[in-house]
C-alpha cells in the first residue's frame, strides 16, 4: 500500500484547497496508485442485495470464466450479505458488530440511503478506535462546505439524513448533530463510486488520501475498482510533479451543464483550461439548421414549454404505479424546471435550450430505479434525433444509447436473456463503437474497452442465436447486399483483439475484467484454438469499413426507428418480432394516443413534410422570469 501510494503525494494546489501530485512521470494507462480498500465503502440498497459487503463480488458476475458464488444475507439482520465466512468475520471485526443489532431492529433498513449508513458507519468506527487519530484528521481536513449546504432549499432533508445518520450510528447525543452533519456533507463532496468491473454503480466509498484529487474537465487520471482495490490510473501522460485530476461530472456534457452540476453538487465555478474556452468545445457544438428543421424544432419546444401534451392526454387515461410513463411526467413537471431563467452562459436558442433542458432532465431521472422499459426512453431519443441537428456524441444522447442498449438486451421475449432482441442491440452497438466512442473516449478508456467486449459477445450470440433468423432481421434492417456482408465470427474475433490491446491499460494487470477478456474469452467464444477457423487478420481494414456502413445506416434511420418503437411497431415493422412485452398491451395502448395526441399539439404528423403554414403562438418570457 504504501510504496504505491509513494507514488503520488499531497499538498496544497493552486485549484482548490490539498490536491494529488504524481511523484513521477506516468505513461497513458500506467497505474498511479493503489488503495486495498477505501476507508469507509457502503453498497446502495440494490447491491446489498447481490454483492458481497466485504469484497464486493457478486453471484455470476456475467464475465467469462466466472463461477458461481453463493451470496448469503446475514442471519441476524439480513442487511448486508457476504460470499464466505471469512468475508463475513473480516466485515464483522472492521464494522458490522456495532451496526447488526442497529439494522435488526429496523423494518426496512436496507432501504435506507447508502449516505446515511456511510455517515452512521464513520461516527461508529471512530467511535470504536477502528479510525485512526491520524485517518481521522486527514478526514476532516476534507472540504464539507456545510455554510453552503445550510443554504439549500433542500437543507431541512439533508438534516434529517444526517441526524438519521448519528441515530443509527449507536453514539446518538444531541451536541453530536453538528458533528454529523459536518460528516455527512464531506461525504457528500467527497464520495467515489463504488463499480463492478463492468463499470456498474454499485455504491460509494470515501479515502481521506484519494478524495483529496482536484477536479478537471479535461482530467489526466481516471479511477477503477479491481475487487476493493481503488486504483487510480493515467489517462494521458502525466509529468513529473503534475497535479493529478479527475473529472466529477461528465466531463463530455455541454459547458453549461458541467457548470451546473459542479454548483449545485461541489459549489464551485469551473476554471479548468476547456472551461476557460466556454462553449467553443466540442461538447458544445450542433449541426446548423435550415429553415425548415428550425420550424420543427420551434413546434417540439412549442409543446413542451407550454404544457400542450398535457391538454391532449385524457385524464382518465390508466396509468400503472411504475415508471413507464416517466416521459409523460417530465412533459408535465418540466414547464415549471426550465421556467427558471435560462442559463445566461448557454448559447442555445430559446428552442434548443427547451428540448436539452428535456433530455437532461430524463437523464438525471433515470439515477433512481431502474426498469427495462423502453417507453420512458424513447420519446426523448427521438426528439434530440429528430432535430436532425443533435451530432450523436453530444450529450446526452450518448447516455441516452447506453440506456437504450442495457433495456433492449434485457426485454423479456422468447429466450430468458431477450436474445430475439438482439438485433437492435447490435446495430446501436456499431452505431455507438463508430460514431461516438472514437469521438468521445481515448482507445485505452475503460467505457471504450467495455463497449467493444460487449460488442465481440453479442456477435457471437447473434451468429449462436440461429444466424438463418438473424440474417433476415438485419437484411430487413440494413438492407439485403449490407447485411448478406457481415461476417459476425470474424467480427467477434476483431472486437475481442481490440479489447485485449486496451484493456490492461484501462483495468490493470489484476483485474477480473483482464482476465476474463484475455484468458477466457477466447476460450468461451473460441475454443481451444482461441480464435475462429479461416480468420483473415488482413482483411480488417474491409470489415470496419462495413461497419462504418452499418452505422451510417443506422444514422439515417434512428429517427423514423424510434418513432416506430413509441408505435410499438418497431419490432414488427423492421424486426418481424415485438419491442414490448406481451403484457404491456396497455402500455402500448396509451403511447400510441399519447403519440397521436402529440401529434396533435403539434399540429400534425411527425415527417418531414408537415405543414409548417399553422400559425403557433410561443412565448418565451418564462426564460427571463422567475419561477411563480
Amino acid at each position: 500500500m504504501a510504496a504505491e501510494i509513494d507514488n503520488a503525494y499531497k499538498k496544497l494546489s493552486p485549484i482548490a484547497g490539498n490536491g494529488l501530485f504524481a511523484k513521477k512521470a506516468f505513461q497513458e494507462g500506467e497505474l498511479i496508485f493503489g488503495i486495498p480498500r477505501p476507508m469507509l465503502t457502503e453498497l446502495d440498497s440494490a447491491g446489498l442485495r447481490l454483492y458481497c459487503s466485504n469484497c464486493f463480488v457478486r453471484s455470476n458476475d456475467g464475465l467469462p470464466g466466472s463461477r458461481h458464488i453463493k451470496i448469503s444475507a446475514c442471519s441476524a439482520c439480513k442487511v448486508v450479505s457476504y460470499c464466505s465466512k471469512q468475508c463475513q468475520s473480516i466485515a464483522w471485526k472492521r464494522q458490522h458488530k456495532a451496526q447488526c443489532p442497529i439494522w435488526k431492529g429496523l423494518p426496512r433498513a436496507s432501504e435506507i440511503p447508502h449516505a446515511v449508513r456511510l455517515v452512521a458507519q464513520a461516527l461508529a468506527a471512530r467511535k470504536n478506535g477502528r479510525i485512526s487519530d491520524k485517518e481521522w484528521e486527514a478526514f476532516e481536513s476534507l472540504p464539507g462546505h456545510v455554510d453552503k449546504l445550510r443554504e439549500r432549499d433542500d437543507f431541512e432533508t439533508h438534516a434529517a439524513m444526517a441526524m438519521g445518520a448519528l441515530k443509527y450510528s449507536g453514539v446518538e447525543t444531541s451536541s453530536n448533530f453538528d458533528k454529523a452533519l459536518a460528516i455527512y456533507a464531506r461525504i457528500l463532496t467527497n464520495s467515489l463510486t463504488i463499480t463492478t468491473a463492468a463499470l456498474y454503480p454499485i455504491g460509494v466509498g470515501v479515502d481521506p488520501f484519494a478524495s483529496c484529487a482536484n477536479h478537471s474537465c479535461e482530467p489526466n487520471a481516471f479511477v477503477v475498482l479491481e475487487g476493493t482495490k481503488l486504483c487510480y490510473r493515467a489517462l494521458r501522460p502525466i509529468s513529473k510533479d503534475e497535479e493529478i485530476s479527475m473529472s466529477y461530472v461528465d466531463d463530455k456534457c455541454p459547458f453549461f451543464q458541467r457548470q451546473k452540476e459542479l454548483r449545485d453538487r461541489y459549489y464551485f465555478d469551473c476554471k479548468c483550461s476547456k472551461c476557460q474556452r466556454g462553449c467553443d468545445t466540442m461538447e458544445d457544438r450542433l449541426k446548423q439548421p435550415s429553415p425548415e428543421q428550425e420550424r420543427k424544432i420551434s413546434r417540439y419546444a412549442s409543446a413542451l414549454t407550454t404544457g400542450k401534451p398535457d391538454r391532449y392526454v385524457p385524464e382518465d387515461t390508466p396509468l400503472p404505479a411504475t415508471d413507464e410513463f416517466l416521459i409523460h411526467k417530465l412533459a408535465r413537471q418540466l414547464p415549471r424546471r426550465i421556467r427558471k431563467p435560462r442559463d445566461s452562459i448557454s448559447p442555445l436558442s430559446p428552442d434548443l435550450y427547451a428540448l436539452e433542458a428535456y433530455a437532461f432532465g430524463y437523464v438525471e431521472s433515470i439515477g433512481g430505479p431502474k426498469t427495462v422499459d423502453l417507453e420512458p426512453l424513447l420519446p426523448v431519443m427521438w426528439l434530440l434525433s429528430s432535430t436532425e441537428v443533435w451530432p450523436n456524441y453530444r450529450q446526452p444522447f450518448p447516455d441516452l444509447v447506453e440506456d437504450f442498449l442495457r433495456r433492449t438486451a434485457s426485454l423479456e421475449g422468447p429466450s430468458k436473456a431477450g436474445f430475439h432482441n438482439l438485433g437492435p442491440v447490435w446495430l446501436f452497438a456499431v452505431f455507438r463503437y463508430i460514431q461516438i466512442d472514437p469521438i468521445l473516449y481515448p482507445a485505452h478508456h475503460p467505457l471504450r474497452t467495455l463497449h467493444v467486449f460487449s460488442l465481440a459477445n453479442w456477435s457471437m450470440t447473434l451468429l449462436e442465436d440461429s444466424e438463418a433468423d438473424q440474417r433476415r432481421v438485419l437484411e430487413l434492417a440494413l438492407g439485403g447486399p449490407l447485411a448478406r456482408r457481415i461476417d459476425f465470427l470474424a467480427l467477434a474475433k476483431d472486437f475481442l483483439s481490440e479489447a485485449q490491446a486496451s484493456v490492461v491499460k484501462s483495468h490493470g494487470h489484476q483485474s477480473r475484467f483482464s482476465y476474463a477478456v484475455i484468458a477466457q474469452a477466447p476460450l468461451n467464444l473460441f475454443g481451444e484454438r482461441g480464435s475462429p477457423p479461416g480468420y483473415a487478420e488482413h482483411k480488417r481494414p474491409e470489415r470496419l469499413r462495413l461497419l462504418e456502413d452499418v452505422a451510417k445506416v443506422v444514422d439515417e434511420k434512428k429517427s423514423s426507428w424510434f418513432r416506430q418503437m413509441m408505435e410499438g411497431r418497431f419490432m414488427e415493422d423492421v424486426f418481424g418480432e415485438r419491442a414490448l412485452k406481451k403484457s404491456d398491451q396497455g402500455v402500448r395502448g396509451y403511447f400510441s394516443s399519447f403519440n397521436a395526441n402529440f401529434e396533435k399539439a403539434l399540429g400534425g404528423p411527425f415527417s418531414d413534410s408537415e405543414d409548417d403554414d399553422k400559425d403557433w403562438k410561443r412565448d418565451y418570457n418564462w426564460l427571463s422570469s422567475d419561477d411563480e
